[in-house]
Order: C-alpha cells, then sequence, then structure tokens
C-alpha cells in the first residue's frame, strides 16, 4: 500500500460525501494524477465521517485499485431482511467472528432505512423478537402499510435519541426491541450474537475501540491492488 498525495485544500480531516466523490477525484487528479483510487477516496471518507460524529480514528492502508464493472445486480452484501445465520455465514466467510459481525452492526448508529427495508415488519408479528408496540406505531405513521417507490418512500432513523453521534446507544435499543430491521434485531437474542450486544450495550468505551478496529479490517476486505482493475479518472465513469 502507497502513501495518500492531497491537494492542500483536501486533507484528512475533511468529510467527502458521496455525492461530493467526483469533487474530491478531481482535486486529487490535478494535485496527484493517477496516484488516488475512487477506493481509496471512498475508504478514507468512511474513516473521517467516523471520527467527525464521535468515533475514534483508524489506519486506512492505501493502494486500493477501481473495478472495472459496476453492477448493482451485483453489490455482495446481505440483504436488509437476511436471516441473521446467512449474515453471520457471509462475514464468517470473510474472516469475521461473530462478535466482529455485532460490532460492525454497530454502524447502524448512525444513518437510516427506507421504509420498504422494514415495513414488513409493522403488519405482521415477527419471529424472535416483535418490535416495540410503540416504535411499530410510529413507523406506521411515517411509512404507511403500502410500498412506495424508493424516490418517494419515506426513511427513518436507525437510533432516533442520537442519529449523528458514533456511540453505543444502537445496542441499548437492540435490547429494547426498539430497532428497525429484523436481522439487527435477531442479534439481541441469538445465542452467538446476545452476550456481545449486551456486553457492547453496556461499554461504550469498548465499542467506540472495536468499531475502530473492525471497520479497519473491513476497509481491507475483498480490495483490488496491484495491476487488477484502474485507478478511475472520474470516479462515476471507467476510464474507457
Amino acid at each position: 500500500m502507497k502513501e495518500l498525495c492531497l491537494p492542500e485544500d483536501l486533507h484528512p480531516g475533511q468529510t467527502v460525501w458521496f455525492s461530493a466523490v467526483d469533487a474530491a477525484k478531481r482535486a486529487l487528479e490535478a494535485a496527484c494524477p493517477g496516484a488516488v483510487s475512487c477506493a481509496d477516496a471512498l475508504a478514507l471518507a468512511a474513516r473521517d465521517a467516523v471520527e467527525l460524529l464521535g468515533g475514534r480514528r483508524y489506519d486506512v492502508a492505501l493502494g486500493r485499485r477501481d473495478g472495472t464493472r459496476s453492477d448493482p445486480w451485483e453489490v455482495d452484501l446481505p440483504a436488509p431482511f437476511a436471516r441473521l445465520d446467512d449474515v453471520l455465514a457471509y462475514f464468517a466467510a470473510r474472516g469475521f467472528s461473530a462478535e466482529e459481525t455485532v460490532v460492525l452492526f454497530g454502524a447502524h448508529t448512525v444513518g437510516g432505512a427506507h421504509c420498504s427495508s422494514f415495513r414488513y415488519r409493522l403488519t405482521r408479528p415477527d419471529s424472535g423478537g416483535a418490535m416495540d408496540e410503540t416504535l411499530r406505531r410510529d413507523m406506521l405513521d411515517t411509512c404507511a402499510a403500502a410500498d412506495l417507490p424508493l424516490d418517494t418512500d419515506p426513511a427513518a432513523f436507525f437510533d432516533p435519541d442520537t442519529p449523528f453521534t458514533v456511540d453505543n446507544n444502537y445496542y441499548a435499543q437492540l435490547m429494547s426491541n426498539r430497532t428497525l430491521l429484523q436481522v439487527d434485531q435477531g442479534a439481541a437474542t441469538h445465542p452467538d450474537t446476545a452476550p456481545h450486544v449486551a456486553y457492547y450495550a453496556a461499554s461504550p468505551g469498548a465499542f467506540l475501540q472495536r468499531f475502530s478496529e473492525a471497520r479497519a479490517k473491513l476497509s481491507n476486505t475483498s480490495v483490488l491492488e496491484g495491476d487488477a482493475g484502474e485507478v478511475r479518472k472520474v470516479c462515476s465513469r471507467y476510464n474507457t
């Protein structure tokens, strides 16, 4: 992994939102053409966002290459309605323990989800832990019962108490059945994950430390290096 070349007006502590990645890439190309991939820029932006929202800074190894194929149907991530056992198996295949997977779930300390990701939980009973009734009613008011196109589908915060802070409050939400995604809720009762949920709910400092470590590990998973792929000149399109 090589060192990052940064222009004077773009520094590691500056958040680069996804909608501004092309602008950041233009600045990087002006300073050191062909040296910094879009994949590296995104990894740094994710790291800086965690720090700016109260998480602990972690090192990001650099030298990733960008892919030469982008297809939304080939995104290799578990769906929000996936079974927890399948999610644990997915991360285990990539070298993550059940404990590390629970820590990565803690990314839901910030952000949110469209109602389409959890609307089914509002109209029929859950298996393995029903949604808190007050939350369910609130979400019915927010989402309504009918599916909507994604561009008009409402969204809700994962952690409405501290939605813009990286902290361990998300785990307290899990233990109170106040979470939107069924796969998250299942972690509070599954025998392989429940002890970790309880531990991080009671250990804010431990969560921040482990979250930074797990994020660093995740940022180095399944990356292109060496001669694989390319370093895109513009992040929204291939070089050729």
